[in-house]
C-alpha cells in the first residue's frame, strides 16, 4: 500500500457505491454484460483512458470481485487491515496474490466484458450471472447466492438481531460520528 513512504488513500466510503444486484447471461464465449449502473461508476479517469474493469478471484468464496482501477488498492488495503501476520506468511501471500492475480477486462461496444475461463470456473459460472453490489466494488456470482446471502441475513438468532438493532440505533451511530467508540 505504500512504496517509499507515499500512502495510498482508500475512500470505503466514497460517494460512488456499488449497490444493488442484477441477472445477466453469459453467453459460450464469456462474455457478459455489466449491469449499466455499475458501468456508470467504472468512469475512466486520467490514469486510466479505456473503459474497463478490474476483477480478481475472491481468496475467501466462489465469486469474482470487481472494480475501477482502484480495485487492487481497495482488496490490499483489505489484507493490510486483517491480523494475518503469521509463521507461514499469509499475509504476504495474499498481498502479493491480489496484483498477481487481478486482471483488467476490457469492455466491447455493448458493455460486455469477457470472464476469462479460470474465472467462471472459480465462480461456477454457466449460463447466467449474479452482479451484487458489495460498497467500494462488486462481485460476480451464481444467481443462487443471492438467495443463500439472503438467508443467512435472515437467521440469525435473537441475541444477533438484537445487538445490530442497538448498534444501527441513531444515538450509537451519532457517537460513533463523533469518534466516542
Amino acid at each position: 500500500m505504500s512504496d517509499a513512504g507515499t500512502q495510498i488513500a482508500v475512500d470505503l466510503n466514497a460517494p460512488s457505491r456499488f449497490v444493488g444486484n442484477f441477472e445477466a447471461r453469459i453467453d459460450t464465449k464469456g462474455r457478459v454484460s455489466v449491469p449499466a449502473e455499475f458501468r456508470r461508476l467504472l468512469v475512466p479517469s486520467q490514469a486510466e483512458p479505456a473503459a474497463a474493469l478490474y476483477a480478481c478471484r475472491s481468496f475467501f468464496a466462489p465469486e469474482i470481485q470487481c472494480g475501477g482501477p482502484d480495485l487492487p488498492d481497495i482488496l490490499l488495503y483489505l489484507v493490510k487491515t486483517q491480523d494475518l501476520i503469521d509463521d507461514e506468511g499469509r499475509r504476504a501471500k495474499l498481498e502479493r496474490a491480489v496484483t498477481a492475480f487481478t486482471q483488467r477486462l476490457g469492455f466491447d461496444d455493448t458493455g460486455r466484458v469477457v470472464l476469462p475461463k479460470p474465472f467462471r470456473d472459480h465462480a461456477r459460472l454457466a449460463g447466467k450471472a449474479a452482479f451484487i453490489g458489495a460498497g467500494a466494488f462488486f462481485t460476480i456470482a451464481v444467481p443462487e447466492d443471492l438467495d443463500d446471502l439472503w438467508a443467512s441475513v435472515t437467521d440469525m438468532n435473537a441475541d444477533q438481531k438484537k445487538v445490530f438493532e442497538a448498534r444501527a440505533m441513531p444515538s450509537t451511530l451519532a457517537r460513533r460520528g463523533r469518534g466516542d467508540d
